[in-house]
């Protein structure tokens, strides 16, 4: 749980370090969930686009408009959300890379 906690509270940091330093940050930095998504549809259209757990106590999205514009926001259980990362330009198609032979 520590490690959980630990995690999320550098991802915190993070979200905030470059909502600070980045002009293409979107939305609140941190906040309850349903506040952080509610905002992201209404400055910017964007919607919910792919999802994946990062551990099992913290869940990491990506908000996705028709403009291109994205944001990837961190949530934890107690449903408390920041925004990582945000910018421009999306482009949803499917990337195959080749693994090196193990």
């Amino acid at each position: 749980m520590a490690r959980a906690i630990t995690l999320f509270g550098t991802v915190c940091a993070a979200a905030l370090a470059l909502s600070i330093h980045s002009t293409a940050a979107q939305g609140p930095s941190c906040g309850p969930h349903e506040a952080v998504v509610k905002s992201l549809a209404e400055q910017y259209r964007e919607k919910a686009q792919s999802v994946g757990m990062i551990d099992s106590k913290t869940l990491l999205e990506v908000f996705v408009s028709d403009a291109g514009t994205w944001t990837i926001v961190v949530t934890d259980t107690a449903g408390h959300s920041c925004v990582l990362s945000a910018g421009e330009g999306w482009d949803s198609h499917t990337v195959i890379a080749s693994l090196p032979n193990l």
